[in-house]
């Protein structure tokens, strides 16, 4: 079998839906699937830390007007500086920890291009990625085309190759299109956009249950129920678990966060505020991510320490070298961060703070017994925060959780892309069948 997968999203680019196709496709390669990637060329950014499968091959092309060029201006600066080290020490275009003058203009510029480009900047790339398009369907015999979103570019191609070649289209819908942080004026386009691409994929993959629900309510598919297909997000095998590991007496409770925050939706407050109040404890809480403009939530905190942004594999690291691994959901209820999937595959026991009520996050971490869910408020999360210290003290904290492996085991990556491999043949089976019809 041989797919065809359109990302704007993938390495050396990182992001969730980034993580998400890296290990898809390496996972997908090992089952016999030989996958084609269609994504952007971002010669700036450094190359991703971990090889794709034999059986994956990438094509690149530019990125548009904007962001190629800022690549490649962001390149030859880099080559200027330092010569002998400018491919391997690149730092990204628009990195998160860095704020030179001409990444400010180039943030601005960006910001400003999202609010009035449809549906973002990143629809630049389509002109040049369709012409490849065409050639790589005219070139090989595709079983299928998945498009992963976001973006919507990646979208607006998937749509474009089921019409010129009648391949069965599935949607990976990692986020709705309709987007809260979409200008107003867009907002009834991406709507329209949104129920197009839903009417006319063979299947679309979310990564909640809830997510569907949203998409077949507002749009009203309550009748394409079966359209939908839900595959969460995973996490990597490991060569050892966090509970497993022998480690050195710790001198206080080590909780770690990965993962970066939200004003409007994953807000760090009410956390800042419970470890004010735990002074008293030995506690030592490490954040990795961009965490700058919530700094300030945190003075007067003296365990907090913020470590900046770091590579994914560090992430993984971390996350297996700690006591308590911090997780904040989000209050969309049809999202649950990758990170508690990667927190899962980690070992150490997982405290979970709940946004909602209808926290799906927080209802899997108690389900697979991986945690503690907690809601989001200070005196709350303060009481669990000094239970879990007492539990360390006596020695009991891991068997005070109860995981279930066998359950955990079903979210590995491994066995994700064992079910995508399920829908794509089931959309190829229902396509072919419809052909002879």
């Amino acid at each position: 079998m041989r797919i065809l997968l359109i990302a704007y999203e993938f390495p050396p680019i990182i992001s969730g839906q980034s993580l998400r196709w890296f290990y898809l496709t390496n996972e997908l390669a090992k089952l016999g699937v030989e996958v084609h990637v269609l994504c952007p060329n971002m010669p700036a950014l450094p190359p991703f830390s971990e090889g794709l499968h034999p059986g994956v091959t990438v094509h690149r092309t530019w990125a548009g007007p904007y962001v190629g060029v800022s690549q490649s201006i962001y390149l030859r600066l880099s080559k200027l500086k330092d010569p002998k080290d400018a491919r391997t020490e690149a730092a990204p275009v628009d990195p998160a920890h860095q704020t030179t003058s001409l990444l400010k203009v180039y943030r601005s510029g960006r910001r400003f291009l999202d609010q009035v480009v449809f549906p973002d900047l990143r629809s630049e790339w389509v002109p040049t990625a369709s012409a490849r398009l065409t050639r790589l369907l005219r070139a090989n015999a595709y079983n299928a085309v998945v498009a992963s979103h976001e973006p919507g570019a990646s979208l607006m191609l998937g749509l474009r190759a089921k019409r010129i070649s009648r391949l069965p289209l599935i949607a990976d819908l990692a986020d709705p299109v309709v987007a809260p942080h979409a200008p107003r004026w867009r907002q009834r386009f991406d709507l329209a956009f949104e129920a197009k691409v839903l009417r006319q994929v063979d299947a679309a993959v979310v990564t909640t249950t809830a997510a569907a629900e949203l998409f077949m309510r507002r749009h009203g598919l309550q009748h394409l129920h079966d359209k939908f297909d839900c595959i969460t997000q995973g996490f990597p095998a490991r060569s050892f678990s966090c509970a497993q590991a022998v480690k050195s007496p710790m001198r206080a409770l080590k909780l770690v966060y990965t993962g970066n925050f939200y004003e409007d939706f994953r807000s760090p407050a009410q956390l800042a505020q419970a470890l004010k109040s735990l002074k008293d404890l030995n506690l030592q809480v490490d954040f990795y991510g961009n965490h700058t403009a919530y700094h300030a939530l945190f003075d007067g905190v003296d365990c907090a320490t913020f470590h900046g942004v770091v590579d994914h594999h560090t992430c993984l690291d971390v996350q297996q070298n700690c006591d308590v691994l911090l997780s904040l959901g989000n209050r969309q209820a049809f999202q649950v961060p990758g990170k508690v999937y990667e927190y899962l595959g980690a070992g150490a026991p997982i405290l979970h703070v709940s946004m909602a009520p209808a926290d799906e996050a927080g209802h899997l971490i108690s389900g697979v017994g991986a945690g503690w869910s907690v809601p989001n408020e200070a005196d709350l999360l303060a009481k669990v925060i000094r239970d879990i210290h007492a539990k360390w003290q006596d020695g009991c904290l891991h068997t005070a959780i109860s995981r279930d492996e066998k359950a955990i085991h079903e979210f590995s990556w491994t066995q994700r892309a064992a079910r995508y491999l399920d829908t794509i043949k089931r959309v190829v089976s229902m396509s072919t069948h419809q052909n002879l019809a």
